[in-house]
């Protein structure tokens, strides 16, 4: 999935000067915060949406999020998964997912005043579905936007930043008695 979305943590002067003056002591709290940040948000993109009725379309809905297309024997005449079945005619359940929920990755690149947090999913339909560019379909069956996910996290993220400047503070203080 490709795009960037920028979170702006404000006020970390301090911190910025502590990377530079003692990396040894400011780097783990902030590589912390960043990892952390990133877990808030894939919390928030991961879980799958609670599938749309099966109904909804001209035809029986036999796609089963995670899985892949099922046989209409998959499901009982309320529309209910019963697992997956051969078809009265042999027909097979096709496992075609990619497991969009289980493909989220986490990368932490050290930068020169700072880190970098990537968040992305490997699956090849990530951005129709959770990306710049989903489909509104997606959209309108509760598929969360990476960069929407994002938004609603950036307060505890910018908690977690501050909480990281005070413990970089903190054993400023103690380095220095």
């Amino acid at each position: 999935m490709a795009g960037v979305i920028t979170i702006k943590v404000e006020g970390l002067e301090q911190v910025q000067r502590a990377l530079v003056v003692a990396p040894q002591i400011a780097m783990p709290p902030i590589k912390r915060a960043t990892e952390q940040s990133l877990l808030l948000i894939q919390g928030k993109v991961q879980p799958y949406p609670k599938q749309p009725s099966r109904f909804r379309a001209k035809t029986f809905n036999v796609y089963v999020r995670g899985l892949g297309h099922m046989t209409r024997a998959s499901f009982d005449d309320g529309g209910n998964w019963l697992g997956p079945r051969e078809g009265p005619r042999g027909g097979q359940p096709r496992f075609t997912s990619e497991d969009l929920g289980q493909k989220w990755t986490t990368k932490v690149q050290v930068m020169p005043r700072g880190f970098l947090g990537i968040l992305g999913n490997t699956a090849s339909y990530a951005e129709a579905v959770q990306g710049e560019k989903q489909a509104p379909y997606h959209a309108q069956t509760g598929w969360v936007k990476l960069s929407t996910a994002a938004r609603q996290m950036t307060g505890k993220i910018q908690q977690l930043f501050n909480n990281a400047a005070m413990a970089i503070a903190k054993a400023l203080r103690r380095a220095m008695m």
